[in-house]
């Protein structure tokens, strides 16, 4: 494991004997929802304020402050027909 400095970030390398192409590979054969999870957590040791966002929207989820994709395309269904009924 080494630092680095790039861009005026800190970065860390760690070497763990893949190439590119052998991670691509890897991820490619990941179930879609285990590769969103790795991508996600990837995306949160990067970056504080995504992993913020990431609880908050967990945190409604549980919660129930949530609408179905059902809902909200009916609803924009609705306005649309509303909108095209008045021209």
């Amino acid at each position: 494991m080494s630092y680095k400095k790039a861009r005026g970030k800190a970065t860390l390398e760690l070497k763990v004997g893949l190439n590119f192409y052998d991670l691509v590979k890897a991820l490619k054969q990941l179930d879609p929802k285990v590769r969103q999870d790795f991508i996600e957590d990837l995306q949160a040791a990067t970056s504080p304020s995504y992993i913020q966002s990431i609880r908050e929207a967990r945190a409604e989820y549980r919660s129930g402050k949530t609408v179905s994709h059902n809902k909200v395309f009916k609803r924009q269904l609705r306005k649309k027909k509303r909108r095209t009924k008045n021209i």
